[in-house]
């Protein structure tokens, strides 16, 4: 009975083991497909994900200007201020002409220009008086009367008013007496071809408890650049002596010796380009731009370190060269980017924890800002004269202008400005620059552009916010007759008016062989 039991046991075995064997394997063919399920689905998502970073790379590289707003948000006027043109309307750019350019074929710059036009789908056009843009690299005075109403010209008249060392300096002066506010960011400075002027500043080498002649001064002529017609003059030299004698000789405005001369308080403290082992002097090359004059809308972008070439010291004079940061053209000179220049500010912040806390929290922003006020206040000090105003016979609606302005730093962070620049030099010796140029000029296009359509099409209707801005940020906005708004760096203005600058500075003079005017 026992042995019947266990052969009816051992008969049922199979049936139940076949059955858990069929799930066992209906499970595992599930699980497999389940598997080949989700592979296909990665591979699926790997290949869109590769396709997309492909075409977004491309798209990044060929047409960055407009996705710069991954890491730039540019500066524009508040919502509540309103800038529209002057005019209730305006002539239209007709068809033919339409994102036409001209450029001549001597520009020095013009492969950097016909890039940019091309790669946004412009086309050349035959002569200047079809162009919707036309762009010199210096300016032809006799296009002003010519131009038609629709086209826009890369120069505005009177832009001289300010180009020159001593019209610059003059009007920023002026203007600091008009608002009775202190210029910080502007060095001491005299115009030797005034006799008020001169006489103040004969009266600074030898009055006061801090006599002039125990500073170093810089003395130049404003008719040239690329650090010519400069001469150093160290505290209590025969250079200083001599100009002192030859000033104290001139009677009145005395053309043949003072005219075009000014003499300028030396920066000294300066910040150097410590990540250079000889640590020599350096300064910045930043841009500004007028994208309209109707209405007024002034820009500002980032530019670029310009390096001396030689270990800097503020009591060896032996060299005009050892105290110059501008484009000498000789081989050592370097360049810097922005991104070394931020390098190089963190790291002066924290080898300098006695900084004050509004410039230790964002050096690189806080060199921008003053940058940015500085351009604000250049519009607002010559604004009566210039920038659509005081000329006539400008026969064209519009126009823009693509500018430079030149600064300094010292070891307190703080901006010092030195001059503004009409035609800056857009060489392309250093990789960086091909970049820079890449969004400094497809974004100018975009937004001179941006602007004259938007005013053509509704001449009374806010030109705010800007598209196609890229890298630049608006500084000055403004329409005649109404509202206007410019760039202000309150807090560092407050600041200053609490612990003010002054340029100058009484230091020890090595022996030196001779002193020469580059």
């Amino acid at each position: 009975m026992l042995r019947n039991q266990r052969n009816k046991k051992q008969q049922s075995l199979p049936h139940t083991t076949t059955k858990v064997v069929g799930v066992e394997k209906e499970f595992k063919k599930a699980k497999r497909r389940h598997r080949q399920q989700l592979f296909a689905i990665s591979k699926k998502k790997l290949l869109l994900l590769a396709i997309t970073s492909f075409v977004i790379s491309t798209i990044l590289y060929y047409y960055r200007t407009d996705f710069l707003w991954f890491h730039h948000r540019p500066l524009q006027p508040p919502s509540h201020i309103s800038i529209h043109g002057k005019h209730k309307s305006y002539t239209k750019v007709p068809q033919s002409s339409r994102k036409t350019y001209y450029i001549h074929d001597k520009n020095p710059f013009r492969p950097v220009v016909v890039r940019a036009f091309r790669t946004q789908g412009w086309r050349p056009a035959g002569s200047y008086k079809q162009a919707q843009l036309v762009w010199d690299k210096r300016c032809n005075n006799t296009r002003f009367g010519t131009l038609q109403k629709y086209q826009r010209y890369s120069y505005y008249p009177n832009w001289v008013v300010w180009d020159s060392k001593d019209y610059f300096l003059e009007g920023m002066q002026q203007y600091a007496k008009r608002t009775k506010q202190d210029m910080y960011m502007i060095p001491e400075t005299y115009q030797l071809g005034k006799a008020e002027s001169r006489d103040l500043f004969l009266r600074r080498l030898t009055e006061g408890t801090k006599k002039g002649m125990h500073m170093p001064w810089v003395l130049k002529v404003p008719t040239v650049n690329n650090g010519k017609g400069i001469t150093m003059l160290p505290p209590n030299s025969a250079e200083l002596n001599g100009l002192m004698e030859e000033l104290s000789s001139v009677e009145e405005d005395d053309k043949d010796k003072s005219e075009r001369r000014v003499v300028q308080a030396y920066i000294c403290h300066e910040l150097t380009w410590f990540l250079k082992r000889q640590a020599p002097k350096f300064d910045l090359r930043f841009y500004w731009m007028v994208a309209s004059i109707d209405p007024l809308i002034v820009l500002y972008h980032d530019g670029y370190v310009r390096v001396g070439n030689a270990a800097y010291d503020e009591s060896n004079w032996a060299s005009t060269t050892r105290h110059l940061t501008t484009h000498t053209y000789l081989s050592t000179e370097d360049k810097g980017t922005m991104d070394e220049l931020e390098l190089l500010l963190n790291q002066h912040v924290q080898k300098n924890p006695q900084l004050p806390y509004l410039v230790r929290k964002n050096p690189m922003e806080h060199v921008r800002n003053q940058c940015r006020q500085a351009i604000a206040h250049t519009v607002k000090a010559f604004l009566s004269r210039t920038f659509g105003h005081g000329n006539n016979k400008f026969t064209a609606e519009g126009a823009y202008g693509f500018h430079g302005a030149d600064f300094i730093l010292t070891q307190d962070l703080h901006v010092w400005y030195i001059e503004a620049q009409a035609g800056p030099g857009m060489e392309e010796e250093f990789d960086f620059r091909v970049d820079m140029h890449r969004d400094l000029v497809r974004s100018m296009i975009g937004v001179v552009e941006e602007i004259q359509m938007k005013v053509e099409e509704h001449p009374l209707r806010n030109v705010f916010p800007l598209k196609h801005l890229g890298g630049w940020d608006v500084v000055y906005a403004g329409t005649d007759g109404g509202m206007k708004w410019s760039y202000e760096y309150e807090e560092y203005t407050k600041y200053l008016q609490a612990n003010p600058k002054t340029s100058g500075c009484q230091t020890t003079t090595k022996k030196k062989k001779n002193v020469n005017s580059k």
